[in-house]
């Protein structure tokens, strides 16, 4: 496959040169696979996806734990050569070097799966030439062998390729390698040297800075700079989006880092900071910035799951890609709008083209995932011990809970059961797989039934050791369905195949990384059971991912406290931490405390009639929209019965579990400015609502906080205070301080402006105790009111 720019670009043979103006990086999987993929999509990728932890790692080990004491595994390589004024650096991790006396062997392992044949690929030959040629410039050798493993992942059988190469040979190999995708990347560096230039001369898009924000962006340059982590709690109205962007961005320009991502839980957080990188471009910057979606989000197809063999989209794909690539780089602006466009235009996977695309950007606009989680994460880029890549972290205590999901995995035998009876006849050794594993299932419900365990509720038992067994049954499950699914699968039994296959994925991860901060938890229901491998403390898996990266900015409005953040999210007292005062004058909030009703899971039913009563109250005392927040939709429902009985007049509009798009922002649209009639309406606390959104202004002008927000109680958050009882802080890493995080947030909602001014009113008992007291923030000034008339207006106002 010619190269984009074949004939453009003549470097003659590759040279040392002093003169170097700009440096470029690439990894050896990178370089080979951009200069030599083509074709399509492979089938495999299409449902396979990332290699979970024991199928690679694992694998790995276990073949590299068997070779003699000269073998040495998972060598960093590392190779500088110069073309111009161009330093370019090709590095990687080699799975395995021989070293003897007379020889050395150069070894790539490649995981495979099923009983498919063996066959070589070129692509595996170039990764092993390349990484045998930087080894010989390093040693000054001229002879070298290499071997191309072919691991099977359920049996460990090995098939292996030999050859031997001269230096000559892979010299010549590796600079036509090098020049391939440096007439490519020669484009890249005429577009950093304009970036560097719009950077250079890029002032603060703002007419000024808020309050706060000049020291948040510097205590963010410096972190950047040298490398450290930052948990900062920038507050409302400080402008964390901007104030954390703009230094990055002046970062990248100073060579301190290469590549942004801007990471987010929601899809509020990646607009808000794609108008961010919009106001800098009209302040003159040029900068390229990719926003990923969610693949089945901007998948093209209309129903059913991914078939490459089938999608035009897919069929084809690399022999398209530089021409869609090379025509993205007209835009700067890389949204799913844009992505969609250029894919229909080129007929390429959107998907796929997003993440080809964000190699050649200059930032990522992305879901936690992406980074993090162990089936999404953007492997390419957190594969280097010497990553130049910065993690800005947004509203990062909702960090804790997600990475908790992405470590852990769950399974329940309904599932298994469903499936087993589809796949007897299609495929009957699936079919046994699944029915070993549906057997272990029943044993389990037995042993909960005949030996309870005291303390926990009927028909769950939690061990802490990992289940060995069912991983092994779950292991022969994936290979029956791997040989059934690469064949030409039943159109009506893959999707449901498929989201088991997925799932018994998840759970062989989770056990490859299952140590004592997992738990496994078997609960028995009427007529189903569940399996989960619980992540309790994901401070260990998170810090790995920092490891691999040259800086991380963790901030939120709510980093309360942040020596409970910090440990939770792998910090350690040597990394830094900013809380910034707020930027707005306390007497603009008038927060108010009702302590008089109980709100507790015992005592709600009895305290309904008076909840609705004091938000009537306040409703009908004042002008301006409000909006109230419970802990569940179960407290919100039966709340809001009795207002609407007490208040019938006053206009409502609540939020519903598992609202479309449509229907979010249809609830937003009601708070409107500047109108006649006001509106209250009803929220969840944590939730789409209850923060991340600005309602300025009039829009919203009060909030009524109903309880301290304390999570439900369940196994799992009882298996959380019992992990952290041995440092007497179970309760509060368990219960208090998830739930005060999230009323802050829900008062956050109310003042997001200089201009703004309204009240909050928080009902619980509890707010007396000084467990919750001591988690307000300084400017919060409460007053505790306890009477049953109007609520006084605030102060200040006439």
């Amino acid at each position: 496959m010619q190269p984009l720019c074949d004939g453009l670009f003549d470097f003659g043979k590759l040279y040392m040169s002093e003169d170097v103006q700009y440096k470029m990086a690439v990894s050896v999987r990178e370089l080979v696979q951009f200069v030599m993929l083509s074709g399509s999509i492979e089938r495999g990728l299409g449902f396979v996806g990332p290699s979970p932890a024991l199928e690679g790692v694992l694998g790995h080990q276990h073949l590299q734990e068997g070779r003699p004491e000269e073998y040495k595994a998972e060598v960093y390589l590392k190779h500088e050569c110069h073309i111009e004024e161009v330093a370019l650096t090709v590095r990687g991790r080699v799975d395995g070097i021989w070293e003897l006396e007379d020889s050395v062997l150069i070894e790539e392992i490649k995981t495979v799966s099923g009983r498919r044949p063996i066959e070589e690929k070129p692509v595996h030959w170039a990764q092993c030439k390349v990484y045998a040629y930087i080894y010989m410039v390093q040693h000054d050798l001229q002879h070298i062998g290499v071997q191309l493993t072919y691991l099977n992942r359920r049996t460990y059988n090995t098939t292996e390729f030999q050859r031997s190469f001269t230096f000559a040979e892979l010299e010549v190999f590796f600079d036509d390698l090098v020049q391939q995708y440096m007439s490519w990347s020669l484009i890249q560096i005429r577009w950093q040297q304009i970036r560097d230039r719009s950077i250079k001369a890029l002032h603060f898009p703002y007419i000024d800075y808020r309050k706060g924000q000049r020291s948040f962006a510097v205590h963010v340059y410096k972190a950047l700079a040298d490398g450290q982590l930052l948990f900062a709690e920038a507050p409302t109205g400080i402008g964390k989006t901007m104030g954390v962007l703009f230094p990055a961005v002046k970062a990248v320009e100073q060579k301190k880092i290469a590549k942004i991502f801007y990471l987010t839980a929601k899809t509020i957080g990646r607009e808000v900071a794609q108008k961010a990188f919009a106001d800098m471009r009209e302040a003159g910057l040029r900068f390229r910035v990719t926003t990923l979606t969610a693949k089945e989000k901007i998948c093209f197809r209309e129903e059913g799951p991914c078939d490459v063999e089938t999608c035009p989209f897919a069929i084809g794909y690399y022999d398209r890609l530089k021409d869609a690539l090379f025509d993205a780089m007209n835009e700067e602006a890389w949204t799913r709008q844009t992505i969609e466009r250029l894919a229909h235009k080129h007929v390429v996977c959107p998907f796929e083209l997003s993440l080809d695309l964000s190699i050649w950007g200059d930032a990522i606009i992305c879901d936690y995932n992406y980074a993090f989680s162990p089936n999404a994460q953007l492997r390419r880029y957190f594969e280097e011990d010497d990553s130049d890549i910065a993690l800005l972290v947004d509203e990062a205590h909702n960090l804790v809970d997600r990475a908790r999901a992405m470590f852990s995995a769950s399974l329940e035998k309904r599932d298994v059961w469903d499936v087993k009876r589809m796949m007897q006849k299609a495929h009957p050794p699936t079919s046994k797989a699944l029915h070993r594993v549906n057997k272990f299932f029943v044993q389990m419900r037995k042993q909960a039934e005949e030996e309870p365990q005291e303390g926990r509720p009927r028909g769950t038992i939690v061990q802490k050791d990992a289940p060995k067994e069912l991983l092994t049954l779950l292991e022969d499950v994936l290979e029956e369905a791997e040989l059934y699914l690469m064949k030409e699968p039943d159109e009506d039994l893959a999707p449901p195949l498929l989201e088991l296959y997925f799932r018994i994925r998840d759970m062989i991860r989770a056990g490859g990384q299952y140590d004592k901060r997992f738990v496994t938890i078997f609960e028995s229901f009427r007529s189903d059971a569940m399996l989960r491998l619980f992540c309790i403390d994901p401070s260990t898996l998170l810090k790995k991912v920092f490891a691999r990266v040259k800086s991380a900015i963790l901030f939120s409005a709510t980093l309360r406290p942040i020596d409970y953040f910090r440990e939770m999210l792998g910090g350690g007292e040597e990394d830094r931490h900013v809380l910034l005062p707020s930027p707005f004058p306390q007497e603009h909030l008038h927060l108010m405390i009702d302590d008089r009703i109980a709100t507790t899971y015992r005592m709600r039913g009895r305290t309904y009639g008076d909840v609705a009563r004091v938000i009537a109250q306040m409703a009908e005392g004042r002008d301006g929209n409000m909006l109230v927040f419970f802990p569940s939709y179960r407290y919100l429902e039966d709340v809001v019965s009795r207002f609407l009985e007490r208040a019938p007049s006053i206009p409502v509009i609540i939020q519903r579990p598992g609202m479309s798009e449509e229907e979010r922002e249809n609830f937003l649209y009601a708070f409107e400015s500047g109108s006649v009639e006001s509106i209250v309406g009803f929220a969840v606390m944590g939730g789409i609502f209850g923060e991340g959104i600005d309602l300025v202004g009039d829009r919203l002008t009060g909030a009524i906080v109903v309880g301290v927000g304390l999570p439900q109680v369940c196994t799992e958050r009882d298996l959380i205070r019992e992990y952290y009882d041995e440092q007497n802080m179970g309760f509060d890493y368990a219960y208090v301080y998830p739930g005060m995080n999230k009323v802050m947030q829900a008062a956050g909602r109310v003042i997001r402006t200089e201009e703004d001014r309204g009240r909050v009113l928080l009902i619980d008992q509890r707010f007396r105790q000084e467990r919750y007291r001591k988690l307000f923030p300084p400017w919060w000034q409460p007053v505790w009111t306890r009477h049953t008339g109007i609520l006084p207006p605030p102060k200040g106002s006439s």
